[in-house]
């Protein structure tokens, strides 16, 4: 929820308030060329990177919750996992990397 108050040079003050029930990011997470969006996410998130690589989603805790092997892109739909921490191990030919997403 934001409030606005707006006051001009007369002292005359108006006021707004806007309650947003949803929002998403358009943070992007790039590490060692591989790409992580959008952060925080509501259901689906892309990963991409150059030529093949696996990629693994965990829980907070380290738990594994799905993996697989993609080539430059793939999509995991979070929409059955609970709001939350989550991170997305990616493996490369030539580098590993662990990137935090936020399901909402």
């Amino acid at each position: 929820t934001y409030t606005v108050v707006i006051e001009d040079e007369a002292g005359c003050t108006a006021t707004e308030t806007i309650i947003l029930n949803s929002q998403l990011g358009v943070e992007i997470n790039t590490v060692n060329g591989i790409t992580v969006y959008p952060n925080p996410t509501s259901d689906l998130i892309t990963i991409q990177s150059v030529g093949v690589f696996t990629y693994q989603l965990l829980m907070l805790n380290g738990d594994l919750i799905s993996s697989g092997t993609a080539i430059d892109q793939e999509t995991i739909d979070l929409n059955k996992f609970a709001a939350g921490i989550y991170f997305i191990q990616v493996n490369t030919l030539n580098s590993s990397s662990k990137l935090k997403v936020i399901k909402q």
